[in-house]
Formats: C-alpha cells, sequence, structure tokens
C-alpha cells in the first residue's frame, strides 16, 4: 500500500488527497477513488489498531455518559431524539473487546497528504484523538468528508439546495456504483478491525450523533462568530441523520445482509 507517515499538518509533504481528488474530471473521479482510496482505509485501520487501548497519551479524549446527552442547541429537533434512543440502545462496549478503541477524530481527505512520485501518505492534525468511539469512526470520517464529491447522474437538474442530500444518499443509501464502492470498502475494513459487518448501521447511527457533539462541544465556550461557522456544518449533519432515518431500509445497497 506504500509509506505513511503521520505528522503535523505544517511539515506534510505532498498534496492533499482532496485536491488531488477534487482535480480529477468529474466522470473518473469513482475510477481514482478505486485505485487510491484502499490505501487511505488501510491507513485508518492500522492506525486504529495502533492506538487500541493507548493509555499514555494526555490529550486523547475520552467519550463519557455527557457526550450522549442532546446539547441544548439540539433538543427540539425530533430526528436527534430518535437518534439518541437509537444509539443508546447499543452500548459503545459491545464493540471494544479487550481495550477501548481510540481514533484520531478528525481522518478526512483534508488531512490526509499524498506524494504522487512515491505514493508515501500522510496523515496530519492531531488535535482530535478521541476513545470510546466505535471502531468504524475514522472510515466513517474519511467517507462521509467524500460526500460533497459524489458524481449523480443528471446532477445539473438537481436543485443546489438538494444536491448535498442527493449525494448522501447516492453515497450511502440505495443502489448505485458509489454506494457499491462504500458498501466494499466499509466490509474490508470490518474484516481488517474483526468488527461485525451486522453493527456497521449501529455504528453508522453513533458516528452522526458523535460528530456531530464533536463539532459542538470542541473549543467551548463558542464566540459568536464559532457559532455561526459551526451551524453551517452542524446543519448538513442534522440533514444527513433525518436522511439516514428516513432510508433507513436501503442502507448501503443490501441492507439485510447488516441485521443478520
Amino acid at each position: 500500500m506504500g509509506a505513511v507517515s503521520f505528522k503535523n499538518k505544517s511539515v506534510a509533504a505532498g498534496h492533499s488527497f482532496s485536491r488531488l481528488f477534487c482535480a480529477q474530471p468529474r466522470h473518473h473521479r469513482l475510477e481514482y477513488l478505486h485505485r487510491h482510496l484502499p490505501r487511505c482505509i488501510d491507513a485508518a485501520t492500522r492506525l486504529a489498531l495502533m492506538l487500541r487501548g493507548e493509555t499514555t497519551v494526555e490529550t486523547v479524549r475520552v467519550i463519557d455518559p455527557g457526550m450522549w446527552d442532546l446539547l441544548p442547541e439540539l433538543t427540539t429537533e425530533p430526528s436527534l431524539q430518535r437518534l439518541l434512543h437509537l444509539v443508546s440502545s447499543v452500548p459503545l462496549s459491545i464493540y471494544s473487546g479487550e481495550g477501548d478503541w481510540v481514533q484520531h477524530g478528525n481522518f478526512t481527505v483534508e488531512n490526509l497528504f499524498l506524494e504522487p512520485s512515491n505514493g508515501k501518505l500522510t496523515v496530519t492534525d492531531w488535535g482530535h484523538l478521541t476513545r470510546g468511539v466505535p471502531p468504524l469512526y475514522d472510515v466513517f470520517s474519511l467517507l462521509l468528508s467524500l460526500v460533497s464529491t459524489v458524481v449523480l447522474e443528471k446532477e445539473a437538474l438537481t436543485p443546489a439546495e438538494n444536491l448535498l442530500e442527493r449525494q448522501f444518499l447516492a453515497a450511502f443509501f440505495g443502489q448505485g456504483p458509489w454506494t457499491e464502492f462504500f458498501q466494499k470498502t466499509i466490509l474490508a475494513a470490518c474484516q481488517w478491525l474483526v468488527s461485525p459487518p451486522s453493527l456497521v448501521w449501529e455504528m453508522f447511527l453513533q458516528f452522526l450523533f458523535l460528530r456531530i457533539q464533536h463539532f459542538l462541544l470542541h473549543g467551548r465556550p463558542l464566540t459568536r462568530r464559532q457559532a455561526e461557522l459551526l451551524h453551517p456544518m452542524v446543519h448538513n449533519l442534522v440533514k444527513c441523520v433525518q436522511l439516514a432515518l428516513r432510508h433507513s431500509g436501503e442502507f448501503l445497497f443490501q441492507p439485510d445482509q447488516w441485521r443478520q
């Protein structure tokens, strides 16, 4: 898969995976992911296995019981109340086995740098290390960061305000080449992490909930300007929750296999 290093963003060589990916012609983007995303997923799983049970790093944030309480900003949103009920029914300890999972916490295409000349991959931005999340947390973070680049059929006919919603559904729900690719990617990660595919749906819901909490809780107390900047990210994640709950029966191409 090539060399992988873990550095601060200020000293990362190469170009961000996001930049390299977006530079591809739109009709070649999925082909590009087929070639290069497995290396990124490999890095995410290797990192998860390497950090599992890590207790010596003082900066690791721990998911405590308070993270499962809706923040005041969200208590009036019915879809999040339903989500909280669903995620609370599957304790995170079911994924842990021997030792907690510690994840990078912000494993996105913007924080991966690739050197095209030698294939070296560098992971940056280490300020969000988190203990107590599902083992697929970083994998889902990476895939979700790609949603806005998903290429749709008849995209030009899609209203701008609905584009991200359709891209999210094309990535994780229904049928199509992107959904199929995301499914295969997640199944491979499950195999590498010895994580049961039957729990992927529950892990996905917990990931969405924790991601919302991450944006709202990180750096509190928030200034007015910070709250304004966070609002679009949280709003988009809440939309993802609404869509996920509405289309749960179409999750990742063949939903029945996840619930066996």
